[in-house]
This record gives C-alpha cells, sequence and structure tokens, in this order.
C-alpha cells in the first residue's frame, strides 16, 4: 500500500505541476490578430473626399486633423522596413484608417514639418506596408518643394483614387512647377496612372 500511495502521489503533483505550468506560459497573438489589434488604433472614416496636407509647425497648429497617436517601440514587428526608418528618423502617428485596407500615418519632415503617408494593412502578410508619401512642405535655399493629396472615388467603382498635387517655387517664391497627377487602384492599393480624364484642377486647392 505504501508504494501505491507514493506512485499516486507523484502522479497528482506531476499533474498540478503541468497545469501550473500550462497557466503560466503565455499564448503569443498570431499576426493577422496582432495587425487588427493595431490598426483599431486609427480612427475609421467613410472616405467621400479626403485631403491629406502638411502642417508647417505641427506643435503650434493645435487644430492640425492629422495629429493622431503615437506608434509605440512595441509596434515596430507589424510595421514592413520604410516604415520602421520613418519611426527611427522621426517618429510616426497613426491618423485614420478608410477604405481598401489605406491607412494614414504621419511623420516629422524638414524642421517642424509634418509628412503624410499612406499605407496599406497587409491582413496576408500581418504587417502594415508603406504605399507612398503624399504630403509635405520642404524648404531649402532654393526655394521649397510642396505636395498635398486628395482620396476619393472618382470612377465610382467603390475604390479610391488617389489625387496629387506638386508644386515647386524658387527662392523667390515664384511658382516653376505646379503638376498634377491622378493614381488608380482596385482596391490592392497597387496604384497605377489613370483616369485624368476625371480631374478637375479647380476642385483641389492646397492648404497653403
Amino acid at each position: 500500500m505504501k508504494v501505491q500511495t507514493s506512485i499516486l502521489w507523484g502522479v497528482v503533483v506531476t499533474i498540478v505541476g503541468f497545469f501550473a505550468c500550462t497557466r503560466t506560459v503565455p499564448q503569443p497573438k498570431k499576426p493577422q490578430a496582432a495587425l487588427r489589434d493595431f490598426v483599431e488604433q486609427f480612427k475609421p472614416v467613410v472616405v467621400v473626399k479626403m485631403h491629406l496636407f502638411p502642417a508647417i509647425d505641427i506643435a503650434a497648429d493645435t487644430s492640425y486633423p492629422y495629429r493622431g497617436e503615437p506608434i509605440t517601440q512595441e509596434q515596430l514587428t507589424l510595421l514592413d522596413d520604410t516604415l520602421r526608418h520613418y519611426f527611427d528618423s522621426g517618429g510616426l502617428w497613426a491618423c485614420y484608417q478608410v477604405q481598401d485596407g489605406l491607412i494614414i500615418l504621419r511623420t516629422e519632415g524638414q524642421d517642424r514639418h509634418s509628412k503624410l503617408i499612406v499605407a496599406r494593412a497587409n491582413q496576408d502578410t500581418g504587417k502594415i506596408e508603406h504605399v507612398a508619401d503624399v504630403a509635405w512642405y520642404e524648404c531649402d535655399e532654393q526655394g521649397c518643394d510642396h505636395q498635398e493629396a486628395w482620396l476619393a472615388d472618382l470612377d465610382l467603382d467603390n475604390h479610391l483614387e488617389l489625387i496629387l498635387r506638386h508644386v515647386q517655387t524658387d527662392k523667390k517664391g515664384q511658382v516653376i512647377a505646379d503638376e498634377y497627377a491622378v493614381l488608380t487602384q482596385k482596391g490592392d492599393a497597387h496604384f497605377q496612372p489613370g483616369l485624368e480624364h476625371l480631374l478637375v484642377k479647380d476642385n483641389y486647392k492646397l492648404s497653403m
């Protein structure tokens, strides 16, 4: 009986120890689940027409709609290499999520200026992937380089187009280039030139 009792007690201790261990081992989130949680940090917006524009002084412009929430060091594993570079060089802020899995981020541009980025939440890879830098304002002794953008569904196919307006001025402030571009995609964030015939330039005024 003593031998049997010892064996039985040993089995009980082993079972209790097993369950104690299984309770203390954390279960890592699957990449897709972690990505979904991360994207919830971006404010959801259904876009009809969204103007993406930089702020000259982000600290002073308290009404700027793209201030966003700071992305943290712990979230870096969810970013692709390009976005990690932006995080390291100027920080990243989560702004908005819109149709087609697109998201808007802010980073710091030259001096105190802001730069806006369109990225994509790729559920297959579990990563936020850089799509395009879309809005900035940068100056040096030669002049200024300024771009703003708009998201809109120009052809009513339920996918967003990206309209770009790029302006360059010389050191005297004279405009030396003022160019428009329309980029279209089919829900996969692979923007390509097209639909220029739907561009009405008067509808796209710069913020500054």
